[in-house]
């Protein structure tokens, strides 16, 4: 039984291969540090979700999850 048709597989493998192509990135040591430091900074999400979100937004200082925007600043996505 294959849980995703063709067309979401297909998007699957292209998204992870961006996502290993932008890993990339992190050729010297002080680069990769700096995503540590990120990744560690943001204690509310996943080091793999922090880790997107750096690859996403370089720099990016604030990030808020889903329980910030709905209970914090009353925001929802719809």
């Amino acid at each position: 039984m294959n849980l995703f048709d063709d067309a979401e597989e297909q998007s699957a493998k292209s998204l992870i291969s961006n996502l290993l192509d932008q890993s990339r990135l992190y050729h010297r040591s002080a680069d990769y540090k700096g995503l540590l430091d990120f990744v560690a900074r943001l204690r509310s999400f996943a080091p793999f979700n922090a880790f997107l979100l750096n690859i996403q937004k370089p720099g990016l200082r604030f990030a808020g999850s889903e329980y910030d925007w709905r209970r914090r600043f009353d925001r929802t996505g719809l």
